[in-house]
């Protein structure tokens, strides 16, 4: 199974309130979230740097203005990595009056502030402004390669000048990692439903191959580049960066080691190490991604059928009767 967890992650403004996604009953999943909630930027400061040239069209803000202006004036055209990143600098700069009055606004009883319907559509603007590079970055990426693309390239598919870029994200390989972990956490929690959920384990497996086929369908892009990054090459090596991904790896091997223990009691899945049959699963599910035409560029093609009756086969206990392990 081609899934990854990045080491670090993307520092996002804080949202408005919204509907809390179901709690992911993995460590993986919510280590990704806490490693945002230490990272993430103040939401009046990040906001205050938003663009009058981002996705909405609308001003929100000088910081942002200031960063866009210092870019121009490096006569770069925004194409200047270094420049831009020094003109994020100084918009980040002049942000503490924001945040400080984001403080005072919290009540007497020391209770969280109450935003304004002015800064509710703020915050709304930064969230798709992020989910735009996210999903620039993600088609990049996967059909480009992570090596083949640009931050630049990000930039001028989100229609963003690379010093705006710079106020959301520090550097490529912090982008991939937001960008894998957007996806990791959604495909974790699907994969404890799974392991959740009432049935055998041989039903629950074949639920399980079908889930991570549906959601790399779903999302071919990273889809893409999950095979991509499965190969060693195709992994940055930025220090840090390989033992995250190692970790994602091992968190879902985890989960499907845990189904194979619950198919083994109930006697629907053949004995063995649970871990070692649950590497064996996740290969096989790697493998169809990479040849699935939905996903891939790769000519040949299976029916899902095919690939489920397959998986089935080769972990259904053997007919000889030998106990489950």
């Amino acid at each position: 199974m081609a899934t990854t967890s990045p080491g670090r992650t993307f520092r996002p403004a804080p949202a408005a309130p919204a509907e809390a996604r179901p709690a992911a009953t993995h460590a993986a999943a919510a280590g990704a979230r806490g490693a945002d909630a230490r990272t993430a930027r103040p939401a009046d400061a990040t906001a205050t740097a938003r663009a009058s040239d981002g996705p909405t069209g609308a001003s929100t803000g000088t910081a942002r203005d200031e960063a866009v202006a210092a870019d121009d004036d490096t006569g770069a055209g925004g194409n200047d990595a270094d420049a831009g990143k020094s003109a994020a600098g100084s918009a980040r700069h002049g942000m503490s009056t924001a945040k400080n009055g984001a403080a005072a606004a919290k009540d007497d009883a020391g209770g969280p502030a109450v935003l304004s319907p002015r800064e509710l559509r703020r915050q709304e603007r930064l969230r798709v402004g992020r989910e735009q590079i996210l999903d620039a970055a993600e088609e990049l990426f996967g059909r480009q390669g992570y090596r083949g693309t640009s931050l630049q390239q990000v930039a001028k598919r989100c229609e963003f000048s690379i010093g705006a870029l710079y106020l959301f994200i520090d550097s490529k390989e912090e982008l991939l990692q937001a960008v894998l972990n957007r996806r990791t956490v959604d495909l974790m929690e699907l994969m404890a439903a799974c392991l959740a959920a009432e049935g055998t384990g041989a039903e629950l497996l074949a639920r399980l191959a079908r889930t991570q086929v549906d959601f790399h369908r779903r999302y071919p892009e990273f889809g893409r580049l999950s095979i991509q990054l499965m190969s060693t090459p195709g992994v940055p090596g930025t220090p840090g960066f390989r033992e995250g991904f190692a970790r994602g790896y091992d968190a879902a091997i985890e989960l499907e080691a845990e189904l194979f223990v619950r198919g083994q009691h109930d006697g629907t899945l053949r004995p063995g190490d649970p871990g070692c049959l649950a590497r064996l699963f996740s290969a096989m599910v790697t493998a169809y991604h990479a040849m699935d035409p939905e996903v891939s560029a790769d000519s040949a093609a299976l029916p899902d059928d095919i690939f489920l009756s397959t998986v089935a086969a080769a972990f259904a206990p053997p007919p000889d009767g030998t106990p489950a392990g």
